[in-house]
């Protein structure tokens, strides 16, 4: 199991789910974006449960937030290519630029810094 803390280099790795989840409720302080799992889902560390490491769950919901992200890239008028390639790059956090042009549109889209 994967837990990434914003600002945090590495990534720690967990053998069990039980051990991530106590670690993640550990996080200082507590309303910072973590991720977690094999797609690197954003949360923070209150709302981390067993099942978000489950990877169908998890997949599923990092899916619907990176559609989501695509139609905000799609509709910006200062983001040109392909959407789903600017969706996973602002899912994953390498797109500030993009990031900060949607956000001063007035569509955040959720991602860390």
């Amino acid at each position: 199991m994967v837990v990434h803390v914003a600002r945090v280099h590495q990534p720690q790795v967990f053998r069990d789910v039980s051990d991530a989840v106590e670690a993640a409720h550990d996080t200082c302080p507590a309303d910072v974006a973590i991720r977690i799992g094999l797609t690197g889902l954003s949360t923070t560390p209150r709302s981390v449960a067993a099942t978000m490491f489950a990877p169908c769950s998890n997949i599923t919901i990092a899916v619907r937030e990176i559609a989501q992200l695509a139609e905000r890239c799609k509709t910006s008028p200062h983001l040109n290519g392909d959407p789903i390639y600017c969706a996973i790059a602002a899912y994953r956090g390498s797109m500030g630029a993009a990031r900060q042009q949607l956000r001063g549109r007035g569509q955040d889209i959720g991602c860390e810094q």
